[in-house]
């Protein structure tokens, strides 16, 4: 089944050029930049909060994987 899904799977990473203009490529980000992104392009507070909830919750699922209920929900 994953094998189906392999093409939208792949990971993709954002980051600014030289002149600050945004580009998608292939790959991973060693540092990751999205919660600053969205900052920084004006989407606005409660898209920044969820966002740091997120991953809030994803670094503590990264520590303890059994407990994932609750992250998406307002």
């Amino acid at each position: 089944m994953w094998r189906k899904l392999a093409h939208a799977l792949s990971p993709l990473c954002v980051e600014p050029d030289a002149q600050g203009r945004l580009h998608v490529r292939s790959g991973v980000l060693a540092r990751t930049n999205g919660i600053s992104l969205l900052a920084q392009h004006g989407f606005g507070d409660e898209i920044d909060a969820r966002a740091r909830k997120v991953h809030a919750w994803l670094s503590s699922h990264l520590a303890h994987p059994q407990s994932c209920s609750g992250v998406l929900t307002p």
